[in-house]
């Protein structure tokens, strides 16, 4: 994973804070302050442990720079999206995915083949062009503003026995499906045979009939039990998993120009936090199952995005869902 490009704050000073006590470790139940201004933070129940984490810190933060009480509730529900909607939470916390239902443009950040790599991504977010462009979605979809773009994970493939090394290698495994739909759809006609995945990634490693998996570069420590004598760790980057913050706008203006800033502010945190947590566990994971065994091989990805975006349009409705002009415009924000 790369780490030329720092977000917003360097991960050491998120790393310092942690080290002196700022994150909360009780903070799903609600903050009671008197004579408090109510903060209701929905938070998507699938969210990992390093998200909740780095929403704790958020939490933590905004306690901290604001100069009004606050009231704070932070809640975790199937639906986020439709609590801001319906009024009944202030700042959400959701995936790419998640967002879909309401606006089929987000599946454009949830598709692979779209940033090449963690520094391609983070440049594109932080992006003036990129920003722009996205605030359309959540201010006439949401009616809100963002607060912050986090990162998820790299999807990568595993291999055993033998390394992919170019496209036309991946035919001779059978891969274990990956849940996202588009790019199941197009790896399909890219590995020679699929085959329905397990309930956790250790079962999907163990099972006999798979030779090749996804796996998100953020929970490889899932498998510092397996044996990875003979296997091999292929860093397609095929797709990068984003998760979004965003703030009500009614409640925003409301909020003031002091409270607002604490909120980027807590965002800025929050968001180093997650980075680094994200590249810390991939690294020391990478680490261990090398001194196993685990290997690498060099793998051209722009091959890889070549076809997969060729197989997006050929066997999927992937450009059919979304605005295509909105696709291109931000693919050419940072090539």
């Amino acid at each position: 994973m790369g780490n030329t490009h720092r977000r917003l704050l360097g991960m050491t000073l998120a790393l310092a804070l942690l080290a002196t006590g700022c994150s909360s470790g009780e903070l799903d139940s609600p903050f009671r302050q008197n004579e408090s201004l109510e903060v209701r933070i929905s938070v998507s129940n699938t969210a990992d442990e390093t998200e909740r984490d780095g929403m704790r810190l958020f939490v933590d933060k905004l306690v901290e720079y604001s100069e009004v009480p606050l009231d704070i509730s932070l809640f975790y529900e199937e639906d986020p999206e439709a609590s801001l909607l319906a009024g009944e939470a202030d700042l959400i916390y959701v995936d790419s995915a998640g967002l879909i239902p309401y606006d089929s443009d987000f599946a454009i950040y949830a598709s692979p083949f779209y940033f090449r790599d963690y520094e391609h991504m983070t440049m594109t977010l932080n992006s003036p062009t990129f920003i722009q462009l996205t605030e359309l979605d959540y201010a006439e979809t949401l009616k809100a503003r963002q607060l912050g773009v986090f990162y998820g994970g790299t999807m990568m493939v595993m291999t055993k026995e033998s390394p992919i090394r170019a496209v036309k290698d991946m035919q001779e495994f059978t891969l274990a499906e990956p849940s996202d739909y588009y790019t199941a759809a197009a790896f399909e006609s890219l590995f020679g045979d699929t085959t329905a995945a397990s309930a956790t990634l250790t079962e999907t490693w163990q099972d006999e009939t798979v030779t090749a998996m996804e796996v998100n570069s953020a929970q490889l420590a899932q498998l510092l039990d397996e044996d990875m004598e003979h296997a091999y760790l292929i860093n397609t980057a095929h797709r990068i998993e984003v998760d979004w913050l965003y703030v009500s706008e009614d409640f925003y203006q409301s909020a003031g120009e002091e409270l607002q800033a604490a909120m980027r502010e807590a965002s800025a945190y929050a968001l180093a936090y997650v980075d680094a947590d994200r590249n810390k566990a991939y690294e020391d994971a990478y680490a261990t199952l090398q001194e196993r065994g685990l290997r690498t091989a060099r793998f051209v990805t722009d091959n890889l995005r070549k076809s997969g975006k060729e197989l997006l349009t050929s066997e999927t409705d992937f450009f059919t869902q979304i605005d295509k002009c909105r696709y291109d415009a931000v693919t050419m924000i940072i090539r």
